[in-house]
């Protein structure tokens, strides 16, 4: 079994909806036999409603056309670190050539602009 580890990703992003909306935050990489993964997402400076999940996005065989995204683990609504802890993902990457990491974002409620500065370091074994 082989581990490794994604750079980790910080953006400012922002929300206008309660529909989580997928914002990539590594680039593809081979899908061929991740099997499990480990994120851990950090939010700061957030402000009333804004949340943000751990996702991740397969591509069968085009980047250009990406599968659906899929959120792991819970919304994280305030300030901190939070880990996914251990997940096997074997299940939503098999079958994909390509995969990559990401977070959903939205508003707990309403449709007022909100804002969150987001880290995220992804760690996978094949």
């Amino acid at each position: 079994m082989c581990s490794s580890m994604m750079p980790t990703a910080r953006r400012v992003l922002t929300s206008g909806t309660t529909t989580g909306q997928f914002i990539p935050m590594t680039g593809w990489i081979p899908a061929i036999n991740v099997k499990e993964m480990k994120a851990l997402l950090q939010l700061r400076d957030k402000t009333d409603n804004f949340q943000v999940q751990v996702a991740l996005q397969t591509a069968d065989v085009d980047t250009d056309t990406p599968n659906t995204a899929l959120g792991k683990g819970s919304f994280a609504a305030a300030n901190g670190k939070s880990s996914t802890g251990m997940l096997v993902v074997s299940a939503n990457v098999d079958g994909a050539y390509f995969v990559r990491w990401g977070v959903f974002v939205k508003n707990s409620s309403g449709t007022a602009l909100e804002r969150g500065e987001v880290l995220l370091s992804v760690g996978f074994r094949s």
